[in-house]
């Protein structure tokens, strides 16, 4: 993929990744960069695009040289956008193309301090220099800052553990696909909502020992709609009223995670976690230890 997108790539990469935590960041903090340009219009989805490029090269890197590439990723990086303006014929002013540059460094600074991981995050600092001796920080940093969306830090967590690089379906739009949460497409959100609730139906049912339901049918009901709601829209419905059911805590804590590791995997580990504590009152006090418990299954099981 050019590092200067057709009009075809922007909407690929709108389509593809418009649930993507790290896209909608750098579109919330840059769009207005784009609209204020008056030649280059460089777009967030180039900046997001070059940005994953070169953090998927400093994953690829050996750690004792990825140094070595963050010293002058300033400069080549202008010199890479500048020659490829050049050669489609798009024109720019220079302030704008040092302005796309120190956007695109600034993303990958964010990515590498998301990281968590020392051999990356030492660097950061040597690229926020490059940043502001070229076109500033505090311009570049702000509106960054301002729109980082929840689950950066956790994308980025689960992207680095996983094996396949974002960069590498950049080939064309029929390829674009996230790695970490695939985009369902609408057929597919239908199968996992029909799949879900074949799972969930016990809920609806008796305890095994006969001794109460589960859940009253009306709380059923609305469990079921926040479920649809998130498979639907990758968004935990607040709920004001939490929804109370007979299960033991770690009975319920395993159901869901049994609906996350067999259906419900495109939507991610985070957001069962997250419709766990904000639908049941029963999971108010369990917070802090679920995400370390959230696999284990209870004894007694039998759902």
């Amino acid at each position: 993929m050019r590092m200067l997108l057709t009009a075809e790539n922007k909407r690929g990469i709108r389509d593809a990744y418009r649930d993507n935590v790290t896209y909608q960041s750098v579109r919330a903090a840059y769009k207005p960069l784009e609209t204020g340009m008056r030649t280059l219009g460089f777009s967030p989805e180039e900046i997001w695009a070059n940005s994953m490029a070169i953090f998927d090269r400093m994953l690829q890197t050996d750690a004792d040289k990825v140094g070595d590439m963050a010293q002058g990723l300033w400069d080549d990086l202008y010199c890479d956008l500048r020659d490829e303006a050049h050669c489609v014929g798009r024109a720019f002013g220079d302030d704008e193309l040092a302005c796309a540059t120190s956007c695109v460094v600034y993303v990958v600074v964010c990515y590498m301090t998301a990281s968590g991981d020392y051999s990356l995050m030492r660097h950061a600092r040597t690229l926020t220099m490059q940043i502001d001796s070229h076109t500033g920080l505090a311009a570049i940093e702000q509106p960054m800052m301002e729109s980082i969306r929840d689950g950066f830090g956790r994308y980025i967590g689960e992207y680095i553990r996983g094996r396949k690089r974002i960069s590498s379906t950049f080939g064309s739009p029929q390829e674009y696909a996230d790695p970490v949460r695939p985009l369902l497409k609408g057929k597919d959100r239908l199968e996992v909502k029909a799949q879900v609730r074949r799972r969930l139906a016990f809920m609806n049912g008796m305890l095994p020992d006969g001794s109460a339901r589960i859940m009253a049918g009306g709380d059923f009901d609305r469990m079921m709609e926040c479920v649809d709601y998130l498979i639907e829209n990758n968004v935990v419905r607040r709920q004001d009223k939490k929804i109370k059911t007979n299960l033991p805590v770690a009975h319920l804590r395993y159901t869901f995670y049994l609906v996350f590791s067999n259906e419900g995997k495109p939507i991610g580990r985070q957001l069962w976690m997250d419709f766990l504590t904000e639908s049941f009152a029963q999971m108010q006090s369990g917070k802090p230890s679920l995400g370390k418990h959230f696999s284990d299954r209870p004894n007694g099981y039998q759902y």
